[in-house]
């Protein structure tokens, strides 16, 4: 070998040796910027990050935020295990803070239930993101220590199929700040008060696609709110009457001095009371109704008195033009409107 092809094979190894250590950089770092990083990945691909080297083999076992989804499986079995030896295997002396589980069985459902009181014993979660799909027929409810996590920050319950919320007679959620609820069943009229006054730092509140049956009155309150959003569609034109009649009766009442921000897109009820909302600057609202008579009217009427100081207003309806409410007034706008129509 002539020194020519020396020089060369030496150059190449050290180029190796360089590339290698530029990789594993990454190796280098310490666990919590790593645990951070693996915060982001579903945890099944956290897990996988085991195989890497010595370093990594335990690093999953430890990461502040655990990301279930069921659609990561073929098999709906492997799911459920693998979840529940995620749970048995971790190393618990450091917190969990965010979990976010997605889970499709409802035959399974009571395997879920069991997962929310193993994470809800543990002190420290932050954030939890639920989405199951319950039979209608389940009786399980979800545990009532999940509504005793002081540490609990953000709550989003996704139960699909208008599964009914038991909510338990003691709630300390004390330092909740964001409450979404979507597919949910109220039992009654007093579990959304008993909720909601559970909920004292409540900032905001989304009730999305919830079932109002067999409410009278739902009652938003909370000294805190501000951002209130309510949603309801009905894609099947067939079935609006139905929902109409469906949801008839209950109406909705308001009762949050600084609310900031409303959203509300709901059918019409035949009542809603607002009361006194200084600290409004923009709210969207949206009364679906096939019969628009005399109360209608009346109801969009008490409705604006209750948003009158808000500085930007939507109101808009399948048959209704778009209105913008500023603070100096109100102008009429739809296409080739003049902007300085007052």
């Amino acid at each position: 070998m002539d020194e020519s092809s020396s020089f060369n094979h030496t150059d190449e190894d050290s180029t190796k040796k360089l590339m290698e250590e530029e990789i594993d950089k990454i190796s280098g770092l310490s666990d919590p910027v790593l645990h951070h990083i693996l915060s982001f990945l579903p945890t099944k691909y956290s897990v996988r990050t085991s195989i890497l080297s010595s370093r990594w083999r335990h690093l999953w076992a430890s990461v502040p935020t655990l990301r279930f989804d069921q659609k990561d499986f073929i098999v709906k079995p492997h799911f459920m295990d693998f979840v529940e030896g995620v749970l048995f295997l971790r190393d618990w002396s450091l917190p969990v803070r965010k979990v976010r589980l997605r889970c499709y069985d409802g035959a399974e459902f009571f395997r879920t239930t069991t997962w929310i009181r193993v994470l809800s014993r543990r002190s420290g979660l932050q954030e939890l993101d639920l989405g199951a799909h319950p039979s209608p027929l389940d009786l399980h409810a979800l545990p009532a220590e999940l509504f005793w996590l002081n540490s609990l920050v953000k709550l989003k319950l996704n139960l699909h199929c208008h599964c009914s919320l038991v909510v338990p007679s003691v709630i300390h959620l004390n330092n909740l700040k964001s409450l979404h609820l979507k597919w949910v069943q109220f039992d009654d009229d007093q579990s959304v008060a008993r909720l909601l006054s559970g909920c004292p730092q409540l900032e905001e509140l989304i009730i999305e696609e919830c079932n109002r049956v067999p409410l009278h009155n739902i009652v938003i309150s909370g000294r805190f709110l501000k951002k209130f959003t309510m949603i309801e569609t009905t894609n099947d034109e067939d079935d609006y009457d139905y929902y109409e009649d469906e949801v008839h009766g209950c109406m909705l009442t308001i009762d949050a001095p600084n609310l900031v921000v409303l959203n509300c897109c709901i059918e019409m009820p035949p009542a809603v009371i607002v009361g006194r909302l200084p600290c409004m600057e923009a709210a969207d609202i949206n009364l679906k109704s096939h019969n628009r008579d005399d109360n209608y009217c009346h109801m969009i009427c008490e409705l604006l008195k209750g948003v009158c100081e808000t500085k930007v207003l939507r109101l808009s309806n399948s048959s209704m033009e778009e209105f913008e409410y500023h603070s100096k007034g109100y102008t009429k706008g739809y296409t080739g409107a003049d902007e300085d129509k007052r």
